[in-house]
């Protein structure tokens, strides 16, 4: 009698065993499921609205308006890359200003930028870099400011 309860009991954790793993795979594809459109959809797109390339031709200074769609306002960005990259505007983020903003950019010197944006406030401006490496970064705004 000993070894058919003890083989009863194997079959029952067996049986646990089997019905945890179904119900454990269930829940993972149903994370699967309804996590797959939040991480793998991106509902931003960037618009390259300027760019400028740097006289030693070296680097570009880009300027991209984001659109994330209805909930989130609109951000403005300027980035610098390697002229030879591809654009994103996620790469070598300078400047980041909420809202839409007439952002323009020019090298007053090989290594030195400005940016302009005499439509931004303070309270508009997310961030922004003074230097990057051995590039400075300055910055012209609004009579506001």
């Amino acid at each position: 009698m000993v070894e058919r309860i003890k083989l009863k009991s194997m079959r029952d954790y067996n049986s646990y065993i089997k019905m945890a793993a179904r119900k454990n795979i269930g829940l993972l594809l149903l994370s699967f499921v309804i996590l797959t459109p939040l991480v793998a959809c991106n509902t931003c797109s960037d618009a390259l609205t300027s760019e400028l390339t740097s006289d030693d031709g070296q680097l570009t200074a880009r300027v991209f308006e984001r659109n994330c769609g209805a909930t989130t306002d609109y951000s403005s960005i300027v980035n610098l890359q390697k002229a030879s990259d591809k654009s994103n505007a996620n790469d070598g983020v300078l400047f980041v200003a909420r809202g839409q903003h007439a952002i323009s950019v020019k090298w007053t010197k090989t290594r030195q930028l400005l940016i302009s944006c005499l439509s931004c406030s303070r309270k508009d401006i997310f961030s922004q870099a003074a230097v990057v490496g051995d590039i400075d970064i300055n910055y012209s705004f609004g009579a506001s400011q």
